[in-house]
């Protein structure tokens, strides 16, 4: 288990990444040596209410495709957050912009 709370305060990003390298080569381990069975095997049930090994992939899989959605979604959030697109003048604060730099040299002042 992942002490989350140590990490994050300490902003080891690179343990994070190495955690989640190693879960994955667990994955594809385990992957390969389900590979090396027949379909029969792969199908079989342990017993009537659990699933069997292809139907256990294909739930980790769908999971899988939510997860690495939502996280592309947060990265390209935050990516946003980070660069945020200018904020675009209308007419009235162009014109103050106008009065400022001396653009609006036809401006009647007070007094003048």
């Amino acid at each position: 288990m992942v002490n989350t709370k140590q990490h994050t305060t300490t902003l080891d990003n690179t343990f994070f990444v190495r955690e989640f390298t190693q879960t994955i080569d667990q994955q594809i381990q385990a992957v390969q040596q389900l590979s090396t069975l027949k379909s029969t095997q792969l199908t079989q049930r342990p017993n009537t209410s659990s699933w069997n090994a292809i139907e256990c992939l294909e739930h980790l899989n769908a999971y899988c495709r939510y997860y690495n959605n939502a996280i592309e979604k947060a990265i390209q959030k935050k990516s946003s957050i980070d660069n945020p697109p200018l904020p675009k003048s209308g007419w009235f604060g162009n014109k103050s912009v106008d009065m400022v730099t001396n653009k609006g040299k036809n401006i009647k002042t007070m007094g003048r």
